[in-house]
């Protein structure tokens, strides 16, 4: 029978990047080192029952207990299947978290939209990219104030810049998220629902995606490999091409191919997936992060505004 670890080693969709022991994180390309504090999280809680709607792996359920929360409960839509945007995410990886490190968070497969069921409110509610992708972001953010009792945290990376007028601009037809809301537009339905004092700060995507690149190569290698379900296995589970494929992690003689499996180190190549231009690595060592963002969006080599954080708190 394999042991919590070994389950965890085995499992072939993460997506979060959590961190288990002695330097082995779960095989996941999200979550930086520092993401609790990257995204402008307080850094107790004390006391404080902590509520994060679209938990995905559950980093932060799990990283908010550890920083005292009395209670932390994870929700997204779980259910046994393939992890996809709109159908729901695979409830293994987080349950196998909860086991391994003997955790107490709750995990509620509910969708934003049934958040009333919750039997009582929450002190500290946190919503990242999610609200988006949603046919509904009115109701979404109504459920989301309904369910807090103190701060609000909703994190979104498809925001347009400030205009004095709450705009809500229809998405869904050009493929990527349903509605791209305004910053205004997000202050106004907020004070509706009873939050009056709203700061917004901002979120570097591309601090996020230059640790992405520089963190996991891509494989080069263009011919089948053999695949393990675990490190330092002798029998293969089987054979696959892993060309451009990331390698997420490395544990002795074997990597870790994203979605994948493992494979031996010796039979793959890898290479970084993207060079930065000079010109872009010394404008980032010559400007601030809001002058480099601000940048590169009147360049027009980003087509959203930079991600923010708006931090919502009642009164």
């Amino acid at each position: 029978m394999m042991t919590s670890r070994e389950k965890i080693l085995a499992y072939k969709t993460w997506r979060q990047r959590i961190r288990l022991e002695d330097g082995l994180y779960t095989m996941g390309y999200l979550n930086m080192p520092n993401e609790w504090e990257f995204n402008y999280m307080p850094d107790r809680l004390d006391g404080k029952s902590f509520l994060d709607v679209g938990s995905n792996d559950g980093y932060f359920p799990l990283e908010a207990e550890q920083r005292g929360a009395s209670r932390s409960v994870a929700t997204d839509l779980y259910y046994d299947g393939p992890n996809g945007n709109v159908g729901g995410w695979n409830v293994e990886g987080i349950k196998l978290l909860r086991l391994h490190f003997q955790s107490k968070i709750e995990i509620a497969s509910k969708s934003i939209y049934d958040l009333h069921e919750f039997n009582n409110k929450f002190d500290v509610v946190l919503c990242s990219n999610v609200i988006s992708w949603l046919d509904n972001i009115n109701e979404a953010i109504a459920q989301l104030c309904g369910i807090c009792d103190d701060t609000l945290f909703i994190k979104d990376g498809f925001l347009t810049r400030f205009d004095p007028e709450p705009v809500l601009q229809y998405e869904k037809g050009k493929g990527l998220v349903a509605f791209r809301a305004n910053l205004s537009y997000i202050r106004e339905v907020l004070r509706v629902n009873g939050f009056n004092h709203i700061e917004i700060k901002p979120i570097f995507t591309y601090q996020y995606f230059d640790w992405q690149t520089d963190t996991f190569p891509s494989v080069k290698t263009d011919k089948e490999i053999q695949i393990f379900t675990l490190p330092d296995e002798t029998k293969a589970e089987g054979k696959l091409n892993c060309r451009n494929a990331w390698k997420v992690s490395e544990i002795g003689n074997f990597s870790f191919i994203k979605n994948i499996g493992w494979v031996r180190t010796s039979d793959i190549e890898v290479a970084p997936r993207s060079v930065q231009s000079i010109p872009g690595k010394l404008l980032r060592g010559m400007l601030s992060e809001n002058q480099y963002t601000d940048y590169i969006r009147k360049k027009g080599e980003e087509n959203y505004v930079k991600s923010y954080m708006v931090i919502a708190k009642r009164g």
